[in-house]
């Protein structure tokens, strides 16, 4: 199972579903920016700056208007 970690202003979570990430995201990091690490199956991090919208949405810290779908993440 791969976990998906959020990094923010030292209240770093972990995720083991996509529910989970939606929750913690809506909860703790609404209208901040963050970073979302999702360790893949060789061990390599990727890494995602997004930013929380009011309603729940992601989307790019440096290109705004660009969305992140959660079903970008796998679990």
């Amino acid at each position: 199972m791969n976990v998906v970690t959020i990094k923010g202003f030292g209240r770093n979570a972990k995720c083991h579903s996509p529910e989970s990430l939606q929750v913690m995201l809506v909860e703790r990091y609404i209208n901040k920016p963050v970073a979302i690490i999702q360790t893949l199956k060789s061990g390599l991090n990727k890494t995602f700056f997004v930013t929380v919208r009011g309603d729940g949405r992601l989307v790019k810290t440096y290109n705004e208007t660009e969305e992140v779908p959660l079903s970008t993440f796998t679990f």
